[in-house]
């Protein structure tokens, strides 16, 4: 996970060397727009607020909310 103050951002060479080292499952660009896109195959571009919901559990990788059952 990588934060940008950009509204379009890009990886650069630490954060590729970060993910070699720690094989994160999933790679996130945080930034401050509001739409989610992939910048890369293995990167997700995501607002802070989606982010925060894909920490907390609410909505899958995917970026579709997770069906919650009773």
């Amino acid at each position: 996970m990588e934060i940008k103050r950009s509204l379009t951002p890009k990886v650069e060479r630490g954060f590729h060397a970060a993910c070699a080292d720690l094989q994160p499952a999933h790679k996130l660009l945080i930034y401050p727009g509001g739409e989610s896109y992939r910048l890369a195959a293995d990167v997700q571009v995501v607002s802070l607020v989606t982010a925060a919901a894909l920490v907390a559990g609410h909505i899958g990788a995917s970026g579709l909310p997770i069906s919650q059952h009773p």
